[in-house]
């Protein structure tokens, strides 16, 4: 099992991953009333990181900068708070605009299953089901709701809002990516990701400072 762990450590994986991996498989020990391998100072350690969050400052910014579609996938996003593939396979079929929900269910067909084989139900705002109504008008033979040009699943949701934070000037400065690519001038931020921590009460107060924004460039 050690020898497994400092396997894992050549590929590059978290510390984090690592553990979770001899986690995992002592429990599978534990099923069959076996005792764990790693015990103590063995168990590899990991830093338990902070919850990051945008502000609603940060998302007016990027709403500023945002296009009807990128606001559409970003208000999604945030008001959902749903992993990027969770957003990429969403279907219509999976939202309820009269019931204001949302549920990740598995599309076989697409090649998705929830991650942990989990499906459920997520409340979504008004604000978010007005904009969905609007999309369903554009798009009103889509099954996915955020389809490429040719109807398949977008994933480069990443990339859309690595993008965003690069053009609303989120971007540390700092990051370069294995390609050499510095954040100062690419969208390969490692503080712009997905998985912030962001609610629908953020969004709406990101959305009412952009507009803010908006008035006072056009002098209202």
């Amino acid at each position: 099992m050690l020898g497994f762990v400092e396997f894992l450590k050549t590929k590059d994986c978290a510390p984090r991953t690592i553990r979770n991996r001899v986690d995992y498989f002592q429990i599978f020990l534990h099923h069959f009333g076996l005792p764990s391998i790693l015990k103590g100072k063995d168990l590899p350690t990991y830093t338990e990181k902070k919850v990051r969050a945008y502000s609603p400052i940060d998302l007016g910014k990027m709403f500023s900068h945002a296009d009807l579609e990128e606001s559409d996938r970003l208000h999604f996003l945030l008001c959902t708070s749903t992993r990027e593939q969770e957003a990429q396979y969403a279907c219509w079929s999976d939202i309820d605009l009269d019931a204001k929900t949302y549920t990740i269910t598995e599309h076989f067909d697409l090649g998705y299953k929830p991650k942990d084989a989990e499906e459920g139900t997520i409340p979504i705002p008004s604000f978010l089901v007005d904009i969905l109504r609007a999309r369903r008008e554009r798009y009103p033979l889509s099954r996915l709701v955020f389809p490429t040009a040719d109807n398949k699943p977008d994933g480069h949701l990443l990339r859309i809002v690595k993008s965003l934070g690069l053009r609303a000037g989120l971007n540390c400065g700092h990051c370069v990516n294995k390609a050499g690519k510095s954040c100062e001038t690419h969208p390969v931020c490692k503080q712009v990701i997905l998985h912030k921590r962001h609610t629908a009460w953020s969004a709406l107060k990101a959305r009412c400072l952009s507009m803010l924004r908006c008035s006072e460039s056009m002098g209202i």
